[in-house]
């Protein structure tokens, strides 16, 4: 797990993550299924996500590689589905892709 403060329009938040970045597509290029009626986000390990899905925020995009230095950006921060944002000493809990989840 990653953890870093960050100021989020305005705001003292903590932006923590899984460090699984070769699972994260961006909540805007997950893959989703439709099984009984229901839109759901596929679980980790259906498919690999791409180094790049094409999408970015404020002129970053998906960290690559494995050096905490360059984690942590803006894509994670308003585009990545496997962080969260917390405020300072607030408890947390990060999602779990393991099995498919409901498109909200």
């Amino acid at each position: 797990m990653l953890a870093k403060p960050i100021t989020y329009f305005g705001r003292d938040v903590v932006l923590i993550c899984d460090k699984n970045c070769g699972q994260a597509w961006g909540l805007n290029s997950r893959p989703i299924v439709e099984v009984d009626g229901r839109t759901l986000y596929i679980a980790d390990g259906e498919q690999q996500a791409p180094n790049n899905p094409g999408t970015e925020e404020g002129g970053n995009v998906k960290p690559s590689g494995c050096d905490d230095r360059y984690k942590l950006n803006k894509w994670c921060a308003r585009e990545c589905e496997r962080s969260a944002l917390a405020e300072p000493g607030e408890e947390f809990m990060l999602p779990d892709w393991s099995q498919r989840r409901i498109k909200t």
